[in-house]
């Protein structure tokens, strides 16, 4: 589907010449529908950076516990202990320093093709992720099922008659 809206976009902006994505929906569907994939834009972005701050504001915390010496009010109370976000003190900082010192920054520069340099390392940051979870995930299956094999042929030895039965179950850390 994404492929195909792509050469629709591509035809569309061949034929009526148009710089932008902004003048190509301007071109076919008006100025008013301009307006609304504009706002549309806007709100979508802001819901992905939203999800972007979220997940790295759950992920950089536990680093800090890593440090030796780390400041308490760098380190997240225990799940048990969080009645509401100011609990959890970590993660509001690593936000906040994360959208002041990087984001912002990023959104002030005049020209796209400034940030050449900064996608190019997230796309090598998300391979190194993917990499990450399968290698985890493979591992942590095979020590799964060796449990579990052991546990079952370990009971079928108590068992006298019995056949040993491997069950083998993937991990929920996938």
């Amino acid at each position: 589907i994404m492929l195909v809206a792509l050469h629709i976009i591509i035809v569309g902006t061949n034929s009526s010449n148009a710089a932008s994505y902004q003048a190509l929906v301007r071109h076919s569907m008006g100025p008013r529908a301009e307006k609304v994939v504009a706002v549309l834009m806007v709100v979508y972005l802001f819901g992905a950076i939203t999800g972007y701050f979220i997940v790295i504001g759950d992920m950089i915390p536990p680093l800090f516990a890593l440090i030796p010496n780390c400041p308490a009010f760098l380190l997240d109370k225990p799940a048990e202990l969080q009645h509401s976000i100011l609990d959890r003190p970590g993660r509001t900082i690593v936000m906040g320093v994360l959208s002041t010192a990087v984001c912002f920054p990023l959104c002030l520069l005049k020209k796209i093709s400034a940030l050449s340099y900064s996608s190019g390392a997230a796309i090598v940051a998300i391979a190194y992720m993917v990499i990450r979870v399968v290698v985890k995930s493979v591992t942590q299956m095979v020590t799964d099922a060796d449990a579990v094999a052991h546990a079952a042929n370990a009971s079928a030895a108590a068992l006298v008659g019995r056949p040993p039965t491997v069950l083998v179950r993937p991990s929920p850390s996938i």
